[in-house]
């Protein structure tokens, strides 16, 4: 090894660091994509609705140690967007009909100017 890193005009010391750096980067790629995958199989399992916080607590279950902002910057590289559910709006009017007199009331009159018939 001396001879080699004589010939390559390098430090020992340098090499083994150099070598080190190299085993250390497999190992946090390895993680990070273990962490990637996981991250979106907890997205995918909750129908796209866990936000940062949710999926920091989910991920902490698993065994990671992420906090909530490290989780929010995982989603955004992931391109994980939360769906939010819609708010109810009602679409129908309701249309009161007395059959004795044969007269038709409507909860709201005044839409009935808007609605086609």
């Amino acid at each position: 090894m001396q001879v080699l890193c004589k010939v390559m005009q390098v430090g020992r010391s340098g090499f083994y660091r150099w070598q080190n750096q190299q085993e250390h980067q497999k190992d946090s790629l390895a993680k990070q994509f273990r962490l990637d995958s996981d991250a979106q199989q907890i997205f995918i399992d909750s129908d796209r609705s866990y936000g940062s916080r949710r999926m920091a607590k989910a991920l902490q279950g698993k065994g990671y140690n992420i906090g909530r902002y490290q989780a929010a910057t995982l989603m955004k590289r992931l391109g994980l967007v939360v769906k939010y559910a819609k708010k109810f709006k009602v679409t129908t009017m309701r249309i009161l009909v007395n059959l004795n007199t044969y007269s038709v009331s409507f909860e709201h009159p005044e839409l009935l100017t808007h609605c086609p018939v």
